[in-house]
Formats: C-alpha cells, structure tokens, sequence
C-alpha cells in the first residue's frame, strides 16, 4: 500500500473533533539511582503542544483480525487512530502480522458479517496488558463519556481477545451491545466503522485522559485521604517462558522491600477491579519496569512509582499525567530497554546497597 492509498483512506473519513489542542501534562519529578543515560532525563522533561483529538467514522469497511480496518484489499491502522507501530508493523513484518493480526481477514472462504449500522471499533492486536492499559483503555473510557451522553451504538468485539482484555472492556461498558466475530472464520463489513481518539501523541497523554480515569474511578474505587499502604508489584511467578526480562532473583528483591514495609502483590491474581482499588489507595508503588508498573494510572495524584530498570517514555507519562514523582533504579549492568528484546531473554541484576539506599530516599519523600 502507497502513501496515496493512505491519503486517499484518510480523506475519506468523516471526523468528530472530541477534544481542542492543548499542553501535554507538566512533566513530574525524577529520581534515578544507577546509570541512567541523558536522553531519558531529556525525554522525561519534555513536554509537547498536543494536537486536536477527532473521532474517525469509515464508510463501507472491513474490520477483521484483532481490530484492524480493510478496504479495497489494503489494510489501514492510521496512526493518529492507532499507535504508530501497528502501522510500521502492517509494511514492514507482513508475515509475522499475517499469522498473529489479520487472521483470517483476507481468507477468501472466511464469512462476512454485514453490520447496517453503526459500530465502535475500539481495538487493535496488540493484546499485551500495558498496551492495552494505555492505547485501548483510553478509547474505551471515550466510549463510555458517548454512551453517558446518550450516543450509543454497538461495539465490534474480536473474540480471539485473551479473558484479562474482555473482562476489563466488560467492566469498563456494562451496558454495551457487543458484537462478537471469530477473527480465524469471520469478519464484519459495516456501513460506517467509528474509531474512538487515542488520547496520546508522540507518548504523551492529553490532560483529559486524566479527567476521564478519575470520573471512571470516582464511584468504583473512592480515594481515602492519606493512604499509608506500600506494594511491590511481584513478577516472580509469571512463566518466564512468556516475557523477554525478568528479575532473576526476585525473591531476594521481594525480601528487601518487604524490610520496608512494602506488601507483595502478585497482580495477575487479582480481577481488574481488585486492582483499581488496591492502586487506588496506596502511598507508593514499586516493581520492575513493566505492563503491572502502567497500573499507577489508576493511582490518586502524588503517588510514589518506583521503577527497577526503564525500558521506554510510557511510565514517565503517566507520572506527567498523575503528577507522580518517579524513581528509576538501573540494573548492575546498566538499563535494558525496549531495543532489548531482540537480544532474546534478559536477565536483570540489582546492586542491593543501591536498591536500599533509594527505598531509604523514599521513605523521605512519602
């Protein structure tokens, strides 16, 4: 597909502006222990003028796969619909995205289920927890201020989604009307396909997201006033054969924050809304750079995050959005960040006297 096939999509989209221009969210304050290299401390300053947010409504398209759009054969992930890498992905790995995305979008026996209506496609295949707390949530909770607003239509729901997903969409749309297609036998080609705003840009999430999480939380999960309670966010029973880093002695991690004071949480344990009100109420959170560590957005304003190893800008946007002090602690050998995980499996080490001198920092900061 050229650059004129993608003009050509896009100009073809009705657009609903949702939210004006505006400041990203002021960057919160850092605290790193261990090398930490200048262009994090950099991109962790800065800020950016955020540009207006639309809905995007498509005529006559193909949704298919995990949440990907089709039209005159070409497939389309827009980036200013999608995150920027799904696209990248689309031209650049089309084997690897055959096989794991599109599933059976292009299988000429494949059924087609046509939809003479309007629907909310607010998914991608990128089914991971921290992509998905931070570039599908967001549009889930827009769609939710639409429905609240009395402008409700169905939701495309793909069914190879894993549970977690589901049950989060579930949650956050009770009273949805879901329309559910087997991405490996079906796809839907609907009269007009609404693609709800991101709500980030460039990694930076627009102040509203803030808006939107609280009003969300507000009646589910009520803030109490001086929360007191500390947690390590444990990684240490997930299969290892599943992630590409891992703490490798994470018991002896656990023991350590365990002298102060923290509780150990296994988050994969609990349900979605166990997990709001746990982080919803807490002082400080801490555990290794990771989709779990995302969970601070659910966090009140002022929450300390303590991040072993960086890995990319995701964590210190949200610490922007919640205005929450961040603290990054490197591993002995230095960070391992996302340009990593081509390298295969990465085990990471802390220095102990390093890791508690800056829980004793904290104890200062809380």
């Amino acid at each position: 597909m050229d650059n004129v096939d993608k003009q050509a999509f896009f100009l073809e989209a009705d657009k609903k502006l949702y939210e004006e221009s505006a400041p990203s969210s002021t960057p919160a304050e850092i605290f790193t222990f261990g090398e930490m290299p200048q262009d994090v401390l950099e991109h962790h300053a800065k800020s950016i003028l955020m540009q207006p947010f639309y809905y995007y409504t498509w005529q006559n398209v193909i949704i298919g796969g995990g949440g990907i759009l089709s039209k005159n054969g070409n497939t389309f992930a827009p980036e200013y619909c999608f995150p920027s890498y799904i696209e990248s992905m689309l031209e650049n790995s089309p084997q690897l995205i055959e096989k794991y995305w599109l599933e059976a979008l292009y299988d000429s026996n494949v059924k087609t289920i046509h939809i003479n209506n309007s629907i909310y496609m607010p998914f991608h295949p990128n089914y991971i927890y921290g992509h998905f707390i931070v570039e599908t949530l967001p549009k889930l909770l827009t769609i939710r201020e639409e429905f609240e607003n009395g402008k409700s239509h169905p939701v495309a729901l793909p069914l190879n989604m894993p549970t977690w997903a589901r049950n989060i969409t579930e949650y956050v749309l009770p009273h949805a009307e879901f329309i559910a297609y087997n991405p490996f036998e079906e796809r839907l080609l609907v009269d007009s396909a609404i693609i709800p705003p991101m709500m980030q840009q460039k990694d930076h999430f627009h102040p509203r997201l803030k808006h939107l999480i609280d009003k969300f939380l507000l009646p589910r999960a009520p803030e109490k006033k001086n929360p007191q309670r500390k947690i390590y966010l444990s990684r240490k029973n997930l299969n290892r054969d599943t992630v590409w880093h891992f703490i490798e002695d994470e018991q002896s991690i656990e023991n350590i924050f365990q002298d102060y004071g923290y509780d150990i949480v296994y988050p994969e344990t609990l349900s979605f809304h166990e997990q709001i009100e746990l982080y919803r109420n807490c002082i400080c959170i801490a555990g290794e750079y990771s989709s779990a560590l995302h969970n601070s957005l659910f966090s009140q304003d002022g929450t300390v995050v303590i991040s072993l190893n960086w890995i990319n800008w995701i964590q210190s946007r949200i610490s922007a959005l919640k205005n929450q002090p961040v603290v990054y602690i490197s591993p002995i050998d230095g960070i391992h960040d996302w340009r990593s995980q081509h390298g295969g499996s990465q085990k990471l080490h802390f220095d102990v006297d390093l890791l508690q001198k800056a829980l004793t920092f904290v104890e200062g900061k809380i």
